[in-house]
């Protein structure tokens, strides 16, 4: 950043391959032109300060669309075209088998509001209490993500809420 406040935004560039027709020094966008000292270049660079002002303004807008947000935190967030969904559970006390299938039953619900399903999954991390029940839990999502594009995934086993909550399951997702 220069003492002005403001971010050089220009490299300009002394050699044969960038020189204008006039003979005059071209000016090229920083961007196109990194790092600065390059062994490859043949000719002398250096940052012109040629200021503009730092506005965060410009560029691409941050948007966040949040589905079902609490005070502690949201069943699900959209960032441009990536779905997030908190850890689902199922009822506490239930078997992992009857757990993951409503775990599974309230992710289709949420990607389906996001405007998603289970052929756009990126990611999805499956806490057990037990790895014990892995087999369990295993039998129900084969049988849900059947025919449709497996995501990435990590099993792992954690001490949930209360010992009655068996599977937790975390998935992230692209947009339709």
């Amino acid at each position: 950043m220069t003492a002005a406040g403001l971010w050089p935004t220009h490299v300009c560039v002394r050699n044969e391959a960038h020189q204008a027709p006039d003979g005059a020094e071209t000016e090229i966008p920083i961007a196109h032109f990194l790092p600065i000292r390059g062994s490859y270049m043949s000719g002398f660079a250096y940052a012109c300060r040629r200021p503009k002002p730092f506005d965060l303004s410009e560029g691409p807008k941050l948007i966040i669309t949040r589905i079902h947000q609490g005070p502690r935190m949201s069943e699900a967030l959209i960032h441009g075209d990536t779905i997030y969904l908190a850890g689902q559970i199922g009822v506490p006390g239930e078997t992992v088998n009857e757990q993951t299938k409503t775990a599974l039953a309230e992710i289709e619900a949420l990607l389906a509001q996001a405007g998603s399903s289970k052929d756009h999954l990126l990611m999805a991390k499956i806490w057990l209490c037990d790895m014990a029940d892995f087999e369990e839990m295993n039998a129900v999502w084969d049988a849900w993500i059947a025919g449709h594009g497996a995501p990435a995934r990590a099993t792992g086993e954690a001490k949930l809420f209360t010992p009655e909550y068996k599977v937790e399951i975390i998935i992230v997702a692209a947009k339709s």
